[in-house]
C-alpha cells in the first residue's frame, strides 16, 4: 500500500494512503489537504501507469517538485520526496523501489608485476686503497 508521510509544515507525521485520483491541495474535501498558501487549491493528483503512481501538476502557479525537480508528471517510486510549496512528502511504496543501475563490469585482474632485478652490490674499498687523484692541470 502506497503512502504519503507529510515532513514538513502543521501536519508533519501525518500519513495519507494514496489511490489512484487522490488530490493534494487548499480545497476543502481534497484527499490530502496542503496548508500552505504557495498550494493551489486541487494541487496535483495521483494516476495509475502501468503498475506504478505518478504525480501530476494540475497546473499550479508554484509548481510541484519530485526529488528537486519541478515535474508536471512523473512516476515515484519509494523514498521519493514531494515538495509542493514549503511542505514536503515522502513517498512511501516498498513495492516499487527505485531500481538499481547496472553494476559496472567487473575490472580485468591485473597482469602480474615482475620481480625487481637485483641489485649489484657496491663495493666499499678502504680509503688507503683508493687511488689518489692526480696532479691537478689547471
Amino acid at each position: 500500500m502506497a503512502k504519503l508521510i507529510v515532513r514538513t509544515g502543521e501536519k508533519a507525521g501525518m500519513e495519507y494512503e494514496v489511490k489512484e485520483g487522490t488530490v493534494l491541495g487548499r480545497e476543502a474535501g481534497v484527499t490530502v489537504p496542503i496548508l500552505d498558501p504557495k498550494a493551489s487549491r486541487r494541487h496535483a493528483q495521483f494516476g495509475v501507469e502501468g503498475s506504478q503512481f505518478a504525480l501530476e501538476d494540475l497546473g499550479s502557479t508554484n509548481g510541484t517538485f519530485v526529488n528537486g525537480s519541478r515535474i508536471t508528471r512523473q512516476r515515484l517510486h519509494h523514498g521519493d520526496v514531494v515538495r509542493i510549496g514549503a511542505t514536503e512528502f515522502l513517498y512511501n511504496d516498498p513495492a516499487n523501489r527505485r531500481p538499481e543501475a547496472p553494476s559496472p563490469p567487473a575490472a580485468p585482474p591485473a597482469p602480474p608485476v615482475a620481480p625487481a632485478p637485483a641489485k649489484k652490490p657496491i663495493q666499499i674499498t678502504p680509503a688507503h686503497r683508493r687511488p689518489r687523484p692526480g696532479p691537478r692541470r689547471h
